[in-house]
């Protein structure tokens, strides 16, 4: 065991990278903590060194319980630089992906993604950019949590980009286009990052592949990658959709911001039937992965029970949908084929009762106009023969002559009764307000404080940034700041789009 690194006792080695090693030790109060310490032979690397202090400064500045604590840096005995972090108690991704199945799968891989986002969303918050998303650094525990480790290649918005002679920041085939060619980056690289991640897990293989450095970073510039379809069959065509635009080059055309990348992934599992995340990631820990055709089953049990508790509530709409969804999954389930039968012969029913019904009162409100009508026409024939018998003629009134002296008075009123009116006119204020489209389950709090319901009205308030956050049964709450603008009204659009292959 090391005994540089007293007063810590050191347990057993846990990691290593080219750059340091990682101990697992117990601190001075006999806490569980992880040691990452620098290399022997680049104990007096200004780079090395740089980036260890570096990567405590931006833990420094995180709190989140998705990322890996800093508690503090020192020095072993023989001068190297040691980082000491809080322990996680759990396997790195590419670990669990050897140790447990080499098969691709595409719910795992959303599920990991989306807690990954909600991890980074409070670092971009903090204008940090992490930059070497990949499986290494992404720790699983054995509850089902996850950790964002080794922040050493990370930016900080508001100070200078670390920059390290020789060393690449990062992990090229994770690498976002911008980052290659050395360009401005922000949280649009680490979507990037994640997509190729999410495209990992979805189907087995990087999306980015070639036999050297400088061909992956052409094919990573230029080249397209394989549509995941055509990698793994089973992958859904709402999880290709949103891959694609995690990875398109320009960052433009990606998600803007990271919530938005999870919210399409939380739609995605919520399509899927999928509720509790926690629970698939602590049984994938542990190695329990089910067979493709237990998973179908299970999740067409599920739809099924959906559609009827839409059925029962009215939402024939919806149940039909649901029902499409299970087909899609298992065509010869005969439960299902007969539910959807059902369900398609009572909607068509209500729809002709209600054409009927739609039939019926066109003709009522055709016979009551017609007879309006001829009414009317006949009392007008009646008034103009009354009328005929009483007119007689009339010798016309002589033009009236006003003066041009009247004409000026009546001018200079006129003008001062514009003047007076025009004095009362004040310009109106634009309200400055935020409107919600969300799910009607949907909680929502602005800075903290619950916005009453229903959500149709607007909500007014101040200008400037506003923290808002959305609860919903079943998922993990989202927040992120909004920025409202003087005079205008902010839409938020979070309503869930069921969308049926």
């Amino acid at each position: 065991m090391l005994e540089i690194t007293y007063p810590y006792k050191v347990l057993e080695k846990v990691g290593e990278g080219a750059m340091s090693e990682v101990f697992k030790a117990i601190d001075p109060n006999g806490n569980i903590v992880a040691l990452k310490i620098l290399r022997q032979f680049l104990k007096d690397n200004t780079d090395c060194i740089e980036r260890i202090n570096k990567e405590a400064d931006v833990l420094n500045k995180l709190d989140d319980e998705k990322i890996v604590k800093s508690l503090g840096i020192e020095k072993t005995h023989d001068c190297r630089l040691m980082l000491v972090q809080e322990f996680v108690d759990g396997k790195n991704l590419e670990v669990l992906f050897n140790q447990i199945s080499k098969e691709p799968i595409p719910v795992i891989g959303a599920i990991l993604v989306s807690e990954i986002l909600l991890g980074l969303e409070e670092a971009h918050r903090q204008g940090i950019i992490h930059r070497d998303l990949k499986p290494e650094n992404i720790i699983i525990t054995s509850r089902g949590n996850i950790k964002i480790a080794d922040f050493g290649v990370a930016k900080n918005l508001e100070s200078q980009e670390l920059t390290l002679t020789g060393v690449m920041l990062g992990s090229p085939a994770y690498m976002s286009p911008e980052q290659i060619k050395n360009q401005p980056v922000d949280g649009r690289s680490d979507i990037f990052g994640l997509g190729v991640l999410l495209y990992q897990l979805a189907t087995g293989e990087l999306p980015f592949l070639a036999n050297n450095y400088a061909q992956l970073i052409k094919s990573i510039e230029q080249d397209e990658y394989k549509a995941p379809i055509k990698v793994n069959k089973n992958i859904h065509p709402e999880l290709s959709k949103i891959i694609k635009k995690a990875l398109a080059k320009n960052p433009e055309d990606r998600y803007q911001k990271v919530y938005e990348f999870r919210f399409d992934l939380l739609n995605y599992l919520d399509l899927l039937a999928v509720q509790n995340q926690r629970r698939v990631l602590k049984d994938f820990f542990y190695g329990n992965i089910e067979k493709e055709e237990e998973v179908q089953k299970k999740l067409v049990r599920t739809i099924i029970t959906r559609a009827q508790k839409a059925k029962q509530e009215g939402s024939q709409k919806e149940a039909i949908d649901l029902l499409a969804q299970a087909l899609t999954i298992e065509p010869t389930n005969l439960e299902v084929r007969q539910l959807f039968q059902d369900a398609h012969h009572s909607s068509f029913d209500s729809k002709k009762l209600f054409l009927m019904i739609f039939i019926f009162i066109f003709l009522l409100g055709g016979f009551v106009w017609l007879d309006q009508y001829l009414q009317k026409q006949l009392d007008e024939n009646n008034f103009q023969e009354q009328a005929q018998a009483l007119i007689k003629p009339v010798t016309p009134p002589r033009p009236m002559i006003i003066s041009a002296p009247i004409q000026m008075v009546d001018s200079s009123l006129r003008k001062e009764k514009n003047n007076s009116v025009s004095s009362l006119i004040t310009p109106v204020q634009k309200a400055t307000a935020i409107v919600f489209n969300v799910d009607e389950d949907v909680i929502v709090f602005l800075d903290d404080n619950e916005v009453a319901r229903p959500y149709g009205g607007k909500v007014a308030l101040n200008a400037g940034k506003h923290l808002l956050r959305l609860e919903k049964s079943g998922f993990t709450p989202i927040s992120s700041y909004v920025n409202v603008p003087r005079g205008e009204v902010t839409t938020i659009n979070a309503k869930t789009h069921r969308v049926i292959p």
